[in-house]
Formats: C-alpha cells, structure tokens, sequence
C-alpha cells in the first residue's frame, strides 16, 4: 500500500511541476520508475513483463518516429522532436508507463490520456486570453494515470499490469 501511494504521489508531483514550470526534474523519472518496478515486484506483475514492456516500447518508437517523419517532412529538414515539438519529459514519462502498463493497457491508455490532454488544453485555450503556447503532456497523462490507478485500486477493476484479467472484461 505505502508503494501505491508513493506512485500516485510521484505521479501528481509530475502533474505539478509540468503544470507550474512546463518542466519536470530529471530525476522525477528514475524515481517513477523505481516505484513502477517495486509496485509491479510487490503485486507479480512480473509475469511477462519482459515480452509486454518490449511491444509497449516498440509501439511508442514507433509512435516517435512516425511524429519525428510528420514534422521531418513538413519543415524539409530532419526534426529532433523534442526541441520544440515534444518534451524530453513527455518521452520519459510515456516510457515509465510503458514498463508499468500491458500492452492493452498501454495502448488504450495511450490513446484516451492524449484525448484527455486535448480537451484540457482546449479547456484552457477557451479560459485564456493569450491562447495555450504549451501543453503540459507529461503532467496530464501522469495525474490521469494518477486517477486511473485510485479508480482501479478503489473500484476493485482488473489489474492494469496483466491483460489476461482485462480480456476478460471483453471476450
């Protein structure tokens, strides 16, 4: 119980600082993703976690490369991503939830965090005069994380790090 609390509490002191400052410190990271191992270590999560963190890593290269290709070919020049377009922080937090999420999981939570942090930013481009220059992508998608695990843990739904319980939710 004190991990999941720590995680949730790590998660929405990311949601902070990437709201506050549109910056998370470095070493934010490496303690989610000490948390993400323990937790995962505490509940044998472990089972298949090698095969599932390596398809969630490869489907967010993936995802990285086809945005570095988009803007790439946009500006006819080769584009670092995150210089501009993408936070390294953005990066590092979509890795941290890819070695804690299935890859179901991952994938949907990939999506529906992305259309979470478009209706927030467009909430906030409405409530502001000067328009919304940048998204806090990291700390949206983390204190969505945030919620979605208090709603899974309180909720009593099937383990978020183990896609057999949830395909059974479906098949």
């Amino acid at each position: 119980m004190l991990v999941f609390v720590l995680l949730v509490l790590c998660l929405i002191y990311i949601f902070y600082q990437d709201l506050r400052y549109r910056a998370v410190y470095w070493w934010t990271f490496p303690l989610l993703l000490t948390l993400i191992l323990i937790a995962l270590f505490n509940t044998d999560g472990f089972d298949g976690w090698l095969e599932g963190t390596l398809l969630n890593l490869a489907f967010l290269a993936l995802q990285l490369l086809v945005v570095m290709l988009y803007f790439s070919l946009k500006e006819h020049r080769l584009v670092n991503i995150t210089q501009g377009y993408l936070g390294l922080g953005d990066v590092l937090f979509l890795f941290c939830a890819a070695c804690y999420l299935s890859p179901l999981v991952f994938f949907a939570f990939y999506l529906v965090s992305l259309v979470f942090c478009m209706v927030v930013a467009f909430l906030l481009w409405l409530k502001s005069s000067e328009g919304v220059n940048r998204i806090p992508l990291a700390g949206l998608q983390a204190v969505f994380l945030a919620l979605c695990l208090l709603l899974g843990r309180f909720c009593e739904l099937p383990d978020w790090v183990n896609d057999r319980n949830l395909q059974l939710l479906f098949f």
